[in-house]
């Protein structure tokens, strides 16, 4: 199945919105939160189970031996689609990975390490970005 194919299928990007959209935020003067591709998957899990499960990827994290994970997925597809301007109500960044040893996300009460930490990839965060309709402009 190919990416596009994952993508459109499951409606990712309406269910990516979604957890983006309802991250805890209190109107802080920075903007809405940014996520991980981790937190993503994480949240995808426990939000949209039987989708997650028909996927059939893990969450990911260093050491699961798999190159394929949700959290690789998510992040990948939401850069590529925002630098296409595909979708225009997500904003992406990255965290710099510099003086970075370690990112722990928990999943379920269960550890997962992120990969990215202590080498050459910056990690990249994603946010949700109100349209003018919801800010009232």
């Amino acid at each position: 199945m190919s990416n596009e194919t994952i993508w459109e299928t499951n409606c990712l990007e309406s269910k990516v919105v979604q957890i983006l959209r309802n991250l805890k935020y209190d109107g802080h003067h920075l903007g809405r939160p940014f996520a991980t591709g981790y937190q993503l998957a994480i949240q995808f899990k426990e939000t949209f189970r039987e989708d997650f499960d028909r996927l059939g990827y893990p969450v990911g994290g260093k050491g699961i031996g798999q190159e394929f994970t949700l959290a690789g997925y998510l992040a990948r597809e939401l850069s590529q689609r925002i630098k296409r301007h595909e979708i225009t109500n997500v904003e992406g960044g990255f965290l710099s990975n510099e003086r970075l040893r370690k990112i722990v996300f928990n999943d379920a009460g269960e550890s997962v390490v992120s990969s990215l930490t202590g080498g050459e990839d910056d990690v990249a965060i994603f946010r949700y970005i109100e349209d003018t309709d919801e800010r009232g402009n």
